[in-house]
């Protein structure tokens, strides 16, 4: 494991790694099994949910400090979408009543939940939780993506009422976005919107297709 961090305010004896997800996660785990010897017995003790709603923290179990470094394609996916909310923003007049708020730490009813980004309407200071949520994807299933759609949507006190999900393809260059909303108390896919790029000709740039255009922000519901 080359790419591990130092860091101050940490003991020498704790052993310190970026990941990028569940694979880097668990290959961290198997190195420091076979450093360590059998930790069967303290990797039971690491819950589940250690590694889902951690950002940054320490295995006291194992003696690792793990750090989420997102990919370059999840920042660039955010950055961009941020871009055209902002974009279509000022079209409309309205980059002053929302406010962007990035990935701060949301506490919900069961959990600690990271957005990807969120966004309040900046006239309502005193809200808990912001109005739309976005989680980007790579190597989350889609099971995964729903489950977190449904945290944000059913445990934020009726505040968010939209959560925006994109979700890159890994092998493919594709990417879906999705809004949901809750509508007569059950989870609603209110649009989805495809884009692939198809293969250019000798070698070319690939030339976007997108399905279901445009995506709907409902601002004027928030």
């Amino acid at each position: 494991m080359e790419d591990v961090i130092e860091l101050e305010r940490f003991p020498l004896n704790i052993h310190r790694y970026p990941y990028q997800g569940r694979d880097d996660f668990l290959a961290i785990m198997n190195y420091e099994r076979h450093q360590q010897g059998d930790v069967r017995v303290r990797l039971s003790l690491l819950r589940r949910n250690d590694f889902f709603t951690l950002v940054e923290g320490i295995s006291s179990h194992l003696n690792i400090l793990v750090i989420k470094i997102p990919s370059g394609s999840h920042e660039r996916a955010i950055e961009s979408i941020q871009g055209l909310i902002i974009i279509a923003a000022l079209r409309q007049g309205l980059v002053h009543d929302i406010r962007f708020d990035g990935s701060q730490d949301q506490e919900l009813q069961s959990c600690v939940k990271q957005p990807d980004n969120q966004i309040y309407p900046a006239r309502l200071t005193s809200r808990s939780y912001p109005s739309i949520v976005f989680e980007v994807a790579k190597t989350e299933t889609g099971l995964q993506l729903q489950r977190d759609t449904e945290k944000w949507l059913f445990e934020c006190q009726n505040e968010v009422l939209s959560m925006i999900t994109i979700h890159i393809g890994k092998r493919n260059q594709t990417m879906t976005l999705r809004r949901s909303a809750v509508e007569n108390g059950s989870l609603a896919m209110k649009q989805e919107v495809d884009i692939t790029v198809e293969p250019g000709i000798l070698g070319s740039q690939g030339v976007p297709v997108i399905s279901n255009a445009p995506f709907i922000i409902p601002f004027s519901n928030l």
